[in-house]
């Protein structure tokens, strides 16, 4: 009995999770009373308009057959909803004329609301709702003009730190500029403050080199370089590296009596392209991360020396044939790993990650690194 309950309550939660994930994809009208004062709900509908300017100022029901049923001016609506975008009647003032259009709304949170309106060219401007206040101001960037998204982005307190206020003042007028910003101030964690940065790298590890029959020893290995750190959405960024490399090894190979030394060289730029995740939620100085990508390779000298000698019974070698041999200039590898930040100041931060690095094709080079990292 209890397992048939868990079973029907389960299919009960799945069913009204289904059933809302559907209602919201369906399309929806509101429709303004002209008579009853009762408002009309229209449900599961499909629209025609030309483009989204055109949209604003009026749309049309359409049937299976897409004839047109009905076309409705934005001052006879309330709101529009197709799929997950909402639109609502609002007014705003257009070249000194109060116009009332279908905006749609592009960002949302608690009584504040943004809404994009579309010009004939295409071209986006953005209006904000401020809680309690029914007129639409427009956002834009001029000398002079009190923004009225930074004046309520500066009653956080957290907007008084310096680094804080800095990220303010540099605002543009959209959405995705504002979103960033309040997220800021809503978790009072400056570690959202993300920008591009460069530095200087350098690195020390083990490498150790696979090419058959040879068992070459692991060596310590050194690298210097520089990258770039590129965010991009929500703790991720883009993050090349570009260093120089050195590596160098011996091994000795015996078959049927004869016995071949082998001395590997290698000197090679690398170009790592990682996608780096930082944990940009954790607050203070430290912030883990990790990273993972491929490692382009390309050997400014990639050679391998070696000798094969026979000796007689008494031990005295008989004959050598020394060769060397060059190597393939270009390799790839895969890289990952897993590191700290520590944020020095505003704009400088000291990095300091462990990574294993795997080349995919022979002569096959593995290791293990620590590598130190400041941006400049």
């Amino acid at each position: 009995m209890k397992r048939k309950l868990q079973l029907f309550l389960f299919f009960l939660c799945l069913g009204g999770f289904l059933f809302t994930a559907q209602a919201q994809k369906e399309n929806l009208l509101i429709v303004k009373s002209r008579s009853n004062g009762t408002d009309s709900v229209l449900i599961g509908i499909r629209f025609l308009y030309a483009n989204k300017h055109s949209l604003q100022h009026c749309v049309s029901i359409i049937d299976e057959d897409d004839n047109i049923l009905q076309t409705f001016k934005a001052e006879d609506l309330i709101t529009l909803r197709e799929g997950k975008t909402l639109y609502a009647s609002k007014s705003i003032v257009l070249n000194g004329i109060p116009q009332q259009l279908l905006l749609q709304r592009t960002f949302q949170y608690d009584q504040l609301s943004i809404y994009t309106y579309f010009s004939e060219q295409g071209e986006k401007s953005h209006y904000v709702q401020m809680p309690n206040d029914s007129v639409l101001q427009i956002i834009k960037d001029e000398p002079g003009y009190e923004n009225p998204l930074r004046i309520y982005l500066n009653a956080f307190s957290i907007a008084q730190q310096p680094e804080v206020k800095e990220y303010i003042n540099r605002m543009e007028p959209s959405p995705s500029s504002f979103a960033k910003r309040l997220q800021v101030c809503l978790t009072g964690n400056p570690n959202y403050i993300t920008h591009s940065r460069w530095g200087i790298l350098t690195g020390v590890g083990l490498g150790k080199v696979t090419y058959d029959p040879f068992n070459l020893k692991t060596k310590l290995q050194a690298y210097i370089g520089a990258f770039v750190d590129i965010p991009i959405y929500k703790g991720f960024s883009a993050h090349p590296e570009v260093f120089y490399r050195e590596y160098a090894s011996e091994g000795i190979y015996t078959n049927t009596g004869v016995t071949s030394v082998a001395a590997y060289n290698r000197r090679e730029i690398c170009l790592p392209i990682l996608m780096r995740y930082t944990f940009l939620s954790t607050k203070g100085k430290l912030l883990p991360y990790v990273q993972a990508g491929s490692e382009l390779q390309w050997a400014i000298m990639h050679e391998i020396e070696t000798e094969h000698t026979t000796s007689n019974d008494e031990g005295f070698i008989e004959w050598v044939e020394p060769s060397t041999t060059p190597l393939k200039k270009i390799n790839a590898a895969l890289t990952a790993s897993a590191g700290l930040e520590w944020k020095l100041q505003t704009k400088h931060s000291l990095f300091l990650d462990i990574r294993y690095t795997n080349s995919l094709q022979e002569p096959r080079l593995s290791g293990l690194y620590a590598t130190i990292s400041y941006n400049l």
